[in-house]
């Protein structure tokens, strides 16, 4: 009787590892990235992007242009790039409500306070339209670095991007 239990876990063992092999021969190559991995992603020339500018860039989802993304490439007086994300509804920004992606109230004017094309030191990224809300106002406020100036609303989000030559490339989120 151990002998058969013995022989019965072998051959189980045997057939199982058979078949991960199996497996992994017919799948391995899908766990790879493909050959052309990158070169869809999205680049920006940066080349005439001086210290202290924003460069934005928008992206539509859908065909009917309703739904977008807007990348704000930040290069700061000390010539290091940051890149933000933030979500569009109809061409403005959907400013959070508390959340990133959680309909808040549409933005015609987000950004830092602007002088002469470049960002004013020390401003903030908020909605500069008139008509926004008090509390929206105080809440939906970021330092240069994305970093939430409110109390309840999250930091802004960074996305990731390699630099070549004068290419941002852009990829997903940290």
């Amino acid at each position: 009787m151990e002998k058969r239990k013995k022989l019965l876990w072998f051959s189980l063992l045997t057939v199982s590892l058979i078949g991960i092999g199996f497996l992994l021969g017919m799948f391995g190559s899908a766990l790879k990235p493909p050959a052309n991995a990158g070169e869809l992603s999205p680049s920006i020339d940066i080349a005439d992007l001086e210290p202290g500018e924003i460069l934005t860039r928008d992206v539509n989802y859908d065909a009917g242009g309703k739904w977008g993304f807007r990348y704000i490439i930040y290069k700061n007086y000390e010539s290091e790039i940051t890149v933000f994300g933030v979500p569009l509804r109809e061409g403005m920004v959907n400013m959070p409500d508390i959340t990133w992606w959680r309909w808040g109230t549409e933005c015609r004017n987000f950004g830092p306070t602007m002088k002469n094309g470049k960002v004013v030191p020390q401003s903030q990224f908020k909605c500069h339209d008139h008509e926004l809300n008090t509390w929206f106002a105080k809440e939906n406020v970021w330092d240069l670095e994305g970093n939430n100036l409110g109390k309840y609303t999250e930091d802004m989000e960074r996305v990731r991007f390699s630099i070549k030559g004068f290419e941002l490339i852009l990829h997903m989120y940290y």
